[in-house]
């Protein structure tokens, strides 16, 4: 899929969730691990790509509208 998205776009931004939890049956790498883990099995894309990872904010709110608090505008 994303080399179908890469063949569309000037870059890509993947953000990994749960960063700030690790070593649990749910959440086994850390927040750097799996960015890495990411990183390296998109060497060969040929887009530019960031993998940013996102902490939970730990708040009952529709899906997307904490994203501006958080995120940098585009």
């Amino acid at each position: 899929m994303l080399e179908h998205i890469a063949g569309k776009v000037d870059e890509i931004i993947i953000g990994v969730g749960s960063a700030q939890l690790s070593h649990q049956i749910d959440n086994p790498f850390t927040a750097g691990e799996r960015v890495l883990m990411i990183t390296r099995s998109l060497e060969s894309l040929g887009c530019p790509f960031y993998v940013i990872p996102i902490e939970d904010i730990q708040r009952k709110c529709p899906l997307g509208s904490p994203c501006p608090v958080h995120d940098p505008t585009f």
